[in-house]
């Protein structure tokens, strides 16, 4: 029996174990609408998002012209040719891209095999494509790392304090934290000394995804 490369879809929603959608199918579609091969119930996603299409031994993201648009590792993006550890942000959701070979049937090579993956499996998959981390959801995944001293990182969880109660910072007066609204991290200015930007625009308040650059006083960090 041939075999074929399957694109992993794996769904990181707070609060709940990972699930996984595995398909061979030549076009995944990714959207609102109970009609896609992957719904995220959620008014941040459009009822067609976004498409992965198998395009010459590669997988390839495909924006369908979303409101909201679609990012991969931070950066927003068009088209995208995907590669393991991947994490794509599509409205409140994270989906991560894994491979996985595995037969094809049919003269069209198509064996749709739906949601079939466990949380022990797609660890096992992860430690063996050597994905970006391993963590279940978004809160637990999230890294804050210094970019003054890439040595020093942390992990924000349910909230994070910079400044004279928190993560040493420079600049007199500057305090900033980092809280979990349920549903992401949220950077907050606090202090009308203190001076904060996200990625080189000044923030009081700013909704953080993977790939931003912060910087309280003259202390630069990234989320991650």
């Amino acid at each position: 029996m041939p075999k074929v490369l399957a694109p992993v879809l794996v769904v990181h929603e707070n609060g709940q174990p990972a699930r996984a959608l595995i398909s061979c199918a030549p076009t995944i579609v990714i959207g609102r609408g109970q009609d896609c091969d992957l719904v995220l119930p959620d008014p941040s996603v459009d009822e067609r998002h976004a498409a992965i299409k198998a395009v010459g031994g590669k997988h390839v993201l495909d924006d369908l012209e979303s409101d909201g648009g679609v990012l991969v590792d931070g950066r927003r993006v068009e088209f995208h040719v995907l590669k393991p550890g991947d994490r794509i942000q599509i409205g409140a959701f994270q989906v991560e891209y894994l491979e996985q070979e595995t037969e094809a049937t049919s003269a069209s090579g198509v064996k749709p095999m739906g949601w079939k993956m466990d949380v022990i499996a797609y660890r096992e998959l992860v430690e063996r494509q050597g994905s970006i981390r391993p963590d279940i959801g978004r809160k637990l995944a999230a890294t804050i790392i210094s970019e003054d001293d890439p040595t020093q990182s942390w992990r924000p969880d349910e909230r994070m304090a910079f400044g004279s109660e928190g993560v040493p910072v420079e600049g007199l007066g500057a305090g900033a934290e980092v809280i979990w609204n349920g549903r992401a991290h949220v950077i907050n200015r606090l202090g009308w000394r203190s001076s904060v930007s996200v990625n080189g625009q000044v923030a009081d308040s700013h909704v953080l995804v993977p790939g931003d650059r912060f910087q309280v006083g003259k202390s630069r960090f990234r989320y991650g």
